[in-house]
């Protein structure tokens, strides 16, 4: 079942319709205010929030890629905004894709709010059509969703739209080596049911 999910375009589309546009009340109900849906970082601090957890993740992302004000970021997978506004407070400027509808009404609407629609650019639009180089791109947890038949294509168009010397920054759900053979071969919950 989950092979029949192919993540071509039209089934890139048909799979994150079917994830992501339910009804954005829904993910908010249990996200954080900075609506990530994604792996935080603690560091240990069990007493801090999961909103702070995800800013110290963002925060670190632009540190590691040594970000200023005035790069410019392309995101891949910008879900409801999180990393483009965090970026954009800080004077970067981002270019976020996704092909979720509701994730972009809810990114867009956070961009507008805080202003910050000159610094961010946030559209529906297939990573695999882009043009146009950037400082750096950012790809948070949207690489589980391109499908082993696809790796290569993501990662050449991650190359493709690098400025000479630019930097790319790719947080992705791992599994073990040991446990990937049978894993590329079967299907389980998360890949059943998430993705």
């Amino acid at each position: 079942r989950h092979l029949m999910r192919a993540n071509t375009r039209a089934g890139s589309r048909k799979n994150i319709h079917a994830h992501y546009d339910i009804r954005n009340a829904f993910y908010h109900q249990w996200l954080d205010n900075s609506w990530t849906y994604s792996s935080a970082i603690f560091n240990g601090d069990h007493g801090q929030s999961l909103e702070a957890a995800q800013a110290q993740k963002y925060q670190r992302i632009i540190d590691q890629l040594g970000l200023r004000a005035g790069d410019h970021v392309l995101e891949i997978g910008c879900g409801w905004g999180g990393f483009a506004e965090h970026a954009a407070v800080r004077g970067i400027r981002v270019h976020g894709v996704t092909i979720s509808a509701a994730q972009l009404q809810v990114a867009q609407q956070r961009i507008a709010v805080r202003g910050l629609g000159h610094l961010a650019k946030l559209e529906l639009c297939d990573y695999r059509d882009l043009k146009g180089e950037y400082d750096a791109v950012v790809s948070i947890e949207m690489f589980e969703a391109v499908g082993e038949r696809f790796w290569q294509q993501y990662f050449d168009t991650v190359s493709a739209r690098l400025k000479k010397g630019g930097r790319a920054m790719i947080q992705s759900i791992t599994i073990a080596e040991q446990y990937f053979k049978r894993y590329r071969s079967t299907s389980d919950f998360i890949r059943q049911y998430i993705f």
